[in-house]
């Protein structure tokens, strides 16, 4: 034991005591720091969780179909409209919101769309100022404009043998998706979205637009009116002899018909083409009025039905 009396292993003893000091308190220190800033992060996803929950929009409304005829939406908000048939017995209009920067303020459609139900016409507009403390949608659209990680969605469900007398829609820039609508009249004015309709029957169809782009699939139809200034018209239809008026500025049409039709087209363009895949036929076919400046039209025939 006479190495425990050695000087030198004194001085050991003692600068190992004060490094193991100074190790765990700073240990100690930097645990604490840690558990700090995890504690701090912890809040801060916390709190970014619960203003994700209050800023989004989820909400429905249910409208007996006895009660209405025609549908009619006008609205300058950034939107996705879905149109689709259902198996219920009731016409639906759900408003789904995703984003990370609107108010959810409200909890039931008319909070968000001025609603008005009068001799079976459902009219659903936006709002063009604040009321009972509410975030009008003129508000959220701004809040909405120009970010893709923010997006709002209509979507109208309708009983699958349910017939339309008149769907009329204003939008500024709306993209509409509709599957197996029924309608007499479809009226569609958009500045800049794009419109997909598929699977349906309609008898009149009228859609002016600035750049958007048309891709329409009706059965049934007897006439259709386009205006674009540079969207593109894409139309198949396996009616006998609809009507077809398209006038563009430099926009494009394209047109599905069935292979024994006779098409007679009435061309008016500076530099844009036609193809025809019906010749030149004229007499009691189909009528297509095409006046553009820079457009091409092309006609060609349905190698499947729809």
């Amino acid at each position: 034991m006479k190495i425990l009396k050695q000087p030198w292993f004194l001085i050991l003893v003692a600068a190992a005591s004060i490094y193991t000091y100074q190790f765990y308190s700073e240990s100690g220190a930097l645990t604490v720091g840690l558990n700090e800033a995890q504690a701090a992060q912890n809040v801060k996803e916390e709190k970014q969780d619960q203003e994700k929950e209050r800023m989004s929009v989820k909400l429905s409304e249910t409208f007996s179909v006895k009660k209405v005829s025609q549908f009619k939406l006008s609205s300058y908000l950034p939107l996705k409209i879905r149109m689709n048939n259902t198996s219920g017995d009731d016409l639906i209009v759900s408003l789904l919101g995703e984003g990370d920067q609107y108010k959810n303020n409200g909890d039931k459609l008319s909070d968000w769309f001025d609603v008005s139900l009068k001799e079976k016409v459902l009219t659903l507009k936006s709002p063009n100022k604040k009321e009972k403390g509410l975030s009008s949608m003129k508000d959220l659209a701004e809040k909405l404009s120009g970010n893709e990680e923010r997006s709002l969605t209509l979507i109208i469900e309708f009983p699958q043998k349910y017939k339309f007398e008149d769907i009329t829609m204003e939008v500024v820039t709306a993209d509409l998706t509709a599957d197996g609508l029924n309608f007499e009249k479809l009226n569609l004015t958009n500045v800049s979205g794009d419109t997909v309709i598929k699977n349906s029957q309609g008898d009149l169809v009228n859609v002016e637009s600035v750049s958007g782009d048309s891709n329409l699939q009706i059965k049934g139809l007897r006439k259709a009116h386009f205006t674009s200034v540079s969207g593109d018209t894409i139309l198949r239809s396996e009616n006998k002899n609809p009507e077809i008026d398209f006038e563009s500025v430099s926009g494009d049409l394209s047109l599905e018909f069935p292979s024994e039709s006779q098409v007679e087209v009435k061309f008016n363009s500076m530099t844009g083409e036609l193809t025809n895949d019906f010749g030149t036929s004229k007499g009691e076919g189909k009528k297509v009025n095409f006046s553009s400046l820079s457009g091409d039209a092309k006609i060609s025939k349905i190698q499947k039905s729809l």
